[in-house]
């Protein structure tokens, strides 16, 4: 038995790199998947699959060839004399001595080939389809799961304050605090109103982005938040107030009204706000990121 592991940024390119080092082709090994590895995401978090490939071999083809070469060739019989031209005659060759002319042997009868070999080779070794396969790792432990998450949120901080500072905010420190499921990043730095951008659009995007970022870093879901200073708050208390305005626009005009595009955490605001009004009804529409709240009569 011969067995190698190798590694790929695929599957598939894991497998060939192995059968290239063993020079052997599919059918002829067992495929186990030992990891089927991760693309990462803008660079982070990419990690190669990898598989072991076995191949339950008791010899190959080129060496028994190589084996059947170093046998000698049985020597050949000494060639018999020749008969002098004046022996022979129209009757066939004379024998001074009245015994018969001996007669070449006859060919041997073919020896049968050795079959031995073949039923060493025994049954095909059967090629398990890679798809099938599933890695099969050991369960982190609750102390292991909370030390990659530390890991996972150390990360993710240090990448949000290498955005920031490559945005222009070099004096940008990051604080984050984590509730449950819930994550939050506060930015510090003298140039708040920058990271903040038109009606918060800069800092939602960076909290989009992190939000990714967080996730693939501790391989679960985190509803993560980006502040700067005290906006969040501030934004909040802005937002009640623009539901209630939009929502008496809605009842004065008997029509149904759009609000921007806004990220989750503040269609939640909107929808609060509204939630003990009995006169108006509000739902969310569209995709991300350009889902928004629709305010209309209630009927």
């Amino acid at each position: 038995m011969i067995q190698t592991v190798a590694t790929g940024t695929t599957v598939d390119e894991a497998v060939s790199n192995a059968l290239a080092k063993l020079g052997l082709t599919r059918d002829q090994v067992k495929i186990e998947v030992i990891d089927e590895g991760k693309k990462g995401f803008l660079g982070f978090g990419a990690r190669e699959a990898k598989v072991r490939v076995t191949a339950e071999v008791v010899g190959t083809e080129p060496e028994a060839a190589s084996e059947a070469a170093k046998v000698e060739p049985a020597e050949e019989p000494a060639a018999e004399p020749a008969v002098p031209m004046e022996q022979l005659t129209s009757d066939g060759p004379e024998n001074p001595e009245g015994t018969a002319l001996r007669e070449d042997p006859a060919d041997p009868d073919p020896v049968p080939l050795n079959n031995e070999q073949e039923e060493e080779k025994g049954p095909a070794v059967p090629v398990v389809p890679v798809e099938s396969l599933e890695p099969v790792l050991p369960e982190a432990s609750d102390e292991d799961k909370e030390r990659d998450l530390d890991i996972a949120i150390g990360l993710t901080a240090d990448y949000l304050k290498s955005v920031v500072r490559e945005m222009g905010a070099e004096d940008a420190e990051v604080f984050h605090a984590l509730d449950g499921k819930n994550l939050e990043f506060r930015l510090e730095s003298g140039k708040a109103a920058m990271l903040i951008g038109k009606r918060g659009q800069t800092l939602n995007a960076l909290q989009q982005l992190v939000q990714v970022v967080a996730n693939n870093y501790a391989k679960q879901f985190l509803v993560v938040s980006v502040d700067v200073g005290d906006y969040r708050a501030k934004r909040a208390e802005t937002l009640k107030v623009l539901a209630e305005r939009k929502a008496d626009q809605a009842v004065r005009t008997g029509a149904r009204v759009a609000l921007e595009p806004m990220p989750s955490s503040e269609r939640k605001v909107i929808h609060h706000a509204l939630s003990e009004r009995f006169d108006v009804d509000t739902h969310s529409e569209g995709k991300e990121p350009h889902r928004h709240i629709v305010i209309e009569p209630h009927k």
